[in-house]
């Protein structure tokens, strides 16, 4: 709902959105209850960036962190479907 209310809100509010940006990163990065959360949380924080604080540097700073996890689990995965397919 936040998402969706942060596009229409005037420049001038950008201590809220500086707030926001800060609030919302780790509930990114620690997902905690699940993640059933995150696609709201990161819509969220997108639009904040986007249209309010234009600051595009923690973006990428956030997205190489989940690419190096997804890559570490892919690795991971990689791995353990070599070690079954060698005791094969």
């Amino acid at each position: 709902m936040l998402r969706l209310a942060i596009p229409k809100m005037p420049r001038a509010a950008s201590t809220f959105a500086n707030d926001l940006q800060v609030k919302i990163r780790p509930m990114i990065s620690r997902v905690s209850g699940g993640y059933k959360n995150v696609p709201e949380l990161v819509a969220c924080y997108c639009a904040v960036i986007n249209h309010l604080t234009k600051d595009y540097a923690p973006v990428l700073t956030l997205l190489q962190a989940c690419d190096g996890e997804s890559s570490d689990s892919y690795q991971a995965d990689d791995q353990r479907i070599y070690v079954q397919s060698v005791r094969v």
